[in-house]
């Protein structure tokens, strides 16, 4: 829906005001929830069903997992002197923490999230505070974001990610009452529609490709299920790869121009298979997603992306002072 500018300006004072009120008021609080919540470090892998990203618990409890209201989410103590990464998307941006938090350690580099499970990125026309469903408005709190940071003047990325196979699936077979299809429909003018806002915003994006999953049918696995363990035929991991990769490129390239789309599925896949164990590290944690320590092994992905705000220095700044993103 388009807002007149009397309402947009309301809309935007509110979201300050609430957004302010919701997050920690200063980035050194938010150091110190983060510790408290944050798995201890070990050297001892976690259990396959532990083996998940564990955000700060204003953000998601180790229950939910990924939030379930919309939320800007402070991965690292954030200083608005620094640069900054954005992860933004549905579940398949948030696998790819443990490996955000990999690249940007000692860089000194903001790592923020907004994310929803079954959210894709896209751009609904809506305000964060709208009766609209709740992954209209965290994509209404991601384009919030962005347009901060443009207007903070220090260099800043974003990380799209989600699984887009799953949406491109869902309009195939006309899916149109389930959560994903009805994510599925929205996007599919939502998605290429927030490419041309953070173009016209002037935000600088990374693309992450459909990653490998394991297939609803498939075969028992003697290494292990829960999570799959074995081997599987890469087009069973990775269905509809051609349509799906035409779909988000026609959606988002224009904000790669010749830059490829991350792809981290030659990690585990060859041409052939995706593998389900590799050494001692298991590839999934569920059927859907990458398990923390894969995901944490895929940091040197993100390389060119944190390279690319360019964190010379670590300044050391006054602190936050841009509520919408202190936590």
């Amino acid at each position: 829906m388009k807002m007149r500018p009397l309402v947009s300006l309301l809309v935007t004072t509110v979201v300050a005001a609430l957004l302010a009120t919701l997050l920690a008021t200063t980035a050194t609080a938010h150091a110190a929830t983060a510790d408290r919540v944050s798995p201890p470090a070990t050297s001892a892998k976690p259990k396959p069903s532990q083996d998940f990203p564990h955000m700060p618990r204003r953000c998601a409890t180790p229950k939910e997992k990924i939030p379930s209201k919309p939320v800007v989410c402070g991965l690292t103590r954030y200083d608005d002197q620094r640069p900054t990464v954005v992860l933004w998307g549905d579940s398949h941006s948030w696998m790819f923490i443990p490996a955000l938090k990999e690249a940007v350690s000692g860089r000194g580099v903001n790592l923020v999230a907004v994310m929803m499970g079954s959210c894709p990125p896209m751009d609904n026309r809506v305000g964060a505070t709208d009766a609209v469903p709740a992954c209209f408005r965290s994509n209404a709190l991601g384009i919030e974001v962005a347009r901060k940071l443009e207007a903070n003047g220090q260099p800043y990325r974003i990380v799209l990610a989600g699984s887009w196979q799953r949406y491109v699936h869902a309009r195939k077979v006309g899916d149109r009452t389930s959560y994903v299809g009805q994510m599925a429909i929205a996007s599919k003018q939502g998605t290429p529609r927030l490419a041309r806002t953070l173009r016209s915003i002037g935000a600088e994006v990374d693309v992450v490709g459909q990653v490998a999953t394991v297939p609803e049918r498939h075969r028992s696995c003697p290494q292990g299920n829960e999570p799959f363990a074995c081997q599987l035929a890469r087009g069973k991991s990775l269905p509809e790869a051609a349509s799906t990769k035409r779909w988000v490129t026609d959606a988002l390239g224009a904000l790669l121009g010749r830059r490829p789309m991350i792809d981290v599925n030659p990690a585990f896949c060859t041409a052939k298979v995706c593998k389900g164990k590799i050494g001692t590290t298991r590839t999934w944690f569920d059927d859907l997603h990458l398990s923390a320590t894969r995901s944490k092994s895929l940091a040197s992905y993100f390389a060119a992306t944190v390279d690319a705000v360019d964190p010379d220095e670590e300044p050391g700044g006054p602190g936050c002072t841009i509520p919408i993103l202190c936590g």
